[in-house]
């Protein structure tokens, strides 16, 4: 599975590992009920509706797509803590080269196996490199019931909100 990633992205999001969908189409968050992209239009961090087969093109946007664990899975909970362990290091080395703005995990999950410990929806205090923190709801279908649509689409434009704040941006620009 190819990373989405380019030099000094606004946002490179981390999710947890490539589905088997995902993996066999060679494209990140492919299942069509998954929220991904439909999270980065309505967030208004794309000017139009993506689709998966398109995410290589955004880094043309400043967003890039990676994983903590590479081996594809029907489901997260098949992984074992030892491969969360293991993608840390290359990922904090993805941000030393690449150094992205902000790391943004796709969901509190992604974020817990990169730690090791839970973490709360939103930006977070500490670094990955000079990379800031932000931790959004998973735009899983299966996370729906804690985070609805709605709910996730807010999410995604703090998560714009925090990106412009931090790039010095304003509402009128």
């Amino acid at each position: 599975m190819n990373d989405v990633i380019a030099p000094g992205l606004d946002i490179l999001f981390v999710g947890i590992n490539p589905s088997t969908l995902s993996a066999n189409t060679g494209h990140h968050f492919a299942r069509n009920t998954n929220r991904f992209y439909r999270a980065l239009y309505e967030g208004g961090l794309t000017p139009r509706l993506y689709a998966p087969e398109e995410d290589q093109s955004l880094a043309e946007l400043g967003i890039g797509i990676t994983n903590i664990v590479e081996r594809p899975t029907g489901m997260a909970q098949e992984l074992k803590r030892a491969e969360y362990e293991a993608g840390r290091a290359p990922l904090r080395e993805k941000v030393r080269t690449y150094r992205p703005l902000i790391v943004a995990f796709a969901g509190r999950m992604a974020a817990t196996g990169y730690f090791g410990r839970p973490r709360p929806v939103g930006p977070q205090e500490d670094l990955i490199e000079t990379a800031r923190i932000f931790v959004a709801p998973s735009p899983s279908a299966a996370n729906k019931a804690h985070h609805p649509d709605a709910d996730l689409f807010a999410w995604y434009g703090r998560l714009r909100e925090f990106r412009d704040t931090l790039k010095g941006r304003t509402e009128l620009e």
